[in-house]
């Protein structure tokens, strides 16, 4: 398991919002892809304790779990 580092807790990424490439993104682990194969393309990072999903084709938030 990789140890996932939290983006900065002051910025607020919302659903269309396009994250900076200084922000470091980790692959969906392989259990979740499995169960939810939608997710399989996107990428992740953990804000706020919320992981939120990013398109890494675009650098686009494209969805937030709670």
């Amino acid at each position: 398991e990789p140890v996932v580092e939290a983006a900065p807790p002051t910025v607020e990424y919302r659903v269309g919002t396009h994250v900076p490439q200084s922000v470091r993104l980790y692959t969906v682990p392989r259990q979740v892809a499995v169960e939810v194969p939608t997710v399989r393309s996107y990428k992740y990072m953990v804000v706020n304790r919320r992981v939120v999903l990013v398109d890494p084709a675009t650098s686009e938030v494209v969805a937030e779990l709670q």
